[in-house]
């Protein structure tokens, strides 16, 4: 049961529904709610490490600050499983630290031109190596023995398989001046629908027929285009929709990538970019958000400053967390040199704000151990209301985090705050923490309404009754 007065629900038995993001907080009588597991929205952030594979700075930056975020997964590609890579996501795997084990998703193929070794008969074996240890059994470092074992969150299907990317030089040179969406897809690969179903039924096929990998997650491939192909039909496609419904029985997860440019996220956003929706519908199955984040480089006119990315990425992860989405990829970890202003880490490794909140909403929020239910929390919100949205999580001590925003569109650094009251029916004490720097900016010691500046980012209020 989603707990927070601001869920936007979609979730039914046979899956997700279309959504909006538009309810918010209401005053009146004391209400009750049964919040989250405090953990599962530490559990729910991961991050795209795409540059980690060609960087030198592993032990410089990746690995350092992947321990400090204390983030649990990361997604990459499995395109070139070298020993020395699959030795990297061993040692995140398994931490000699208080940190938590990193788990990967991987990426099956970039684009359906490229499609990896997903196809051949090498991909279970290595896959089913890499869980458990021993002799990489075939591959570019066939032979090879693995230092320890990698943990996996998921293999996922095909990475935007309808679409050439900006900087491709293969299918750039294909594309006509202002091209249809599927002369997009075929520039790309003119066999793109029957490579996506292939690749797709053959990791299902491999990894579900093997008991050391049937419980790996399967994510569906993502599509740019998806809510064109009823909208905007090609006819030598037929049906598209329709064909490509039948991989729904070949994955667990649905998934897309979600960019709002230099807006937060919002109704239109999950209609129109890339279409939350759409894929919702597609896929029938618990969604993933793999690819998120808002981009810092001044040079292009969608960016924001690194305090909105701050603003606006937090937000965004609580609102998906609201809508009953599994999991969502930050993306990325760290600036690249061919994209500067992508990641929530500069070039040199330094953090941004926005790393930085993930840092402390992780180390904030962090309660591993065994399931438990978490016991009804009675509150009435008042004061200036609209706009704000609550998440209401529980540690198993008791201890409740109410997670606020203030959620109008603020492009600009400076802080627009609401005035509001949260009330309960006993003394309680709290405090109201800044994830970005993990102190408390307020204390509250044996009070039965707390009064608080709601800011436009997100902040936590801790609540002990």
């Amino acid at each position: 049961v989603l707990g927070a007065v601001s869920t936007v629900v979609l979730v039914a038995l046979l899956g997700v529904k279309a959504i909006t993001t538009n309810q918010y907080l209401a005053t009146g009588d004391f209400d009750s709610v049964t919040p989250h597991p405090a953990d599962s929205l530490a559990d729910f952030v991961g991050v795209n490490v795409h540059e980690l594979w060609t960087t030198n700075q592993y032990e410089q930056i990746y690995k350092p600050r992947l321990r400090e975020s204390h983030i649990r997964y990361i997604r990459g590609d499995m395109l070139n499983m070298q020993i020395a890579i699959v030795n990297k996501l061993g040692e995140l795997s398994n931490p000699t630290d208080s940190a938590p084990p990193i788990k990967y998703l991987g990426i099956s193929s970039f684009r359906s031109q490229h499609p990896g070794s997903a196809l051949n008969d090498c991909f279970g074996a290595l896959i089913k190596t890499m869980v458990k240890g021993g002799t990489l059994p075939c591959g570019p470092s066939q032979g090879q023995t693995l230092k320890k074992p990698v943990k996996f969150a998921g293999v996922e299907g095909p990475n935007e398989v309808d679409h050439c990317v900006s900087n491709d030089p293969v299918c750039q040179p294909k594309l006509p001046p202002n091209p249809t969406w599927w002369q997009d897809a075929e520039a790309n690969n003119p066999n793109w629908i029957a490579d996506t179903e292939n690749t797709v039924r053959n990791i299902w096929n491999k990894l579900k027929s093997d008991s050391v990998t049937a419980n790996i997650p399967i994510v569906a491939p993502t599509f740019i285009h998806m809510n064109k192909y009823q909208t905007q039909p090609y006819p030598p496609y037929g049906d598209l929709y329709g064909r490509l419904l039948n991989l729904r029985q070949y994955f667990d997860y649905g998934n897309v990538h979600v960019y709002c440019g230099k807006y937060p996220l919002n109704t239109n956003c999950l209609n129109t970019n890339q279409s939350y929706n759409k894929m919702a519908e597609f896929s029938g199955k618990p969604m993933l958000v793999t690819e998120t984040g808002f981009h810092t480089n001044p040079n292009l006119n969608w960016h924001v400053s690194e305090t909105v990315q701050e603003k606006y990425g937090m937000r965004e992860l609580l609102d998906f967390y609201d809508m009953g989405v599994r999991q969502a990829y930050v993306y990325q970890l760290i600036d690249e040199v061919t994209s500067p202003g992508i990641g929530i880490l500069r070039l040199d490794g330094s953090p941004k704000p926005f790393f930085n909140s993930i840092k402390g909403l992780n180390l904030l929020l962090d309660d591993r151990g065994p399931t438990f239910s978490p016991k009804t929390f009675n509150y009435r919100f008042g004061g200036d209301v609209s706009l704000v949205k609550a998440t209401f999580l529980q540690k198993r001590d008791g201890t409740v985090f109410i997670a606020l925003r203030n959620s109008t569109a603020s492009s600009s650094d400076a802080t627009a705050s609401k005035s509001i009251t949260v009330n309960f029916p006993r003394t309680s004490s709290g405090m109201l923490y800044d994830p970005t720097s993990q102190t408390p900016t307020r204390t509250f010691n044996s009070e039965t309404t707390f009064n608080l500046a709601v800011p436009d980012r997100v902040v936590f209020l801790k609540v002990v009754t």
